[in-house]
């Protein structure tokens, strides 16, 4: 059975047919969409008077904030594999990162 385009399988009975999705001619969704994203990050500074032209600065910055995670949109869709359905790849955890300059 050869494989149709988009416009034929969108609206077609997948009963009909045999076995479509092991002949990779079932169905197809043409728009798969992932998750929504969120990301916010934080940076907190004090700055320091040490002198009239000198200062000492001190800093924080938050990545992640949250420590939202957003796992991957790639999916394993092979039915036949047993992972099928798992997703692949999260983003990063919270880093925080910590800073002390002097200027002048």
């Amino acid at each position: 059975m050869p494989c149709r385009t988009p416009e034929e399988t969108s609206c077609e009975d997948v009963i009909a047919d045999e076995n479509p999705y092991v002949t990779s001619c079932g169905p197809r969704v043409s728009n798969l969409r992932g998750f929504g994203y969120q990301n916010q990050d934080l940076t907190i500074t004090k700055t320091f008077n040490i002198k009239e032209e000198i200062q000492f600065q001190l800093r924080a910055d938050i990545f992640n904030l949250w420590n939202w995670h957003h796992f991957g949109t790639r999916f394993d869709t092979s039915i036949d594999s047993p992972g099928f359905g798992t997703t692949w790849g999260a983003s990063d955890p919270r880093f925080i990162q910590l800073g002390a300059k002097f200027v002048f």
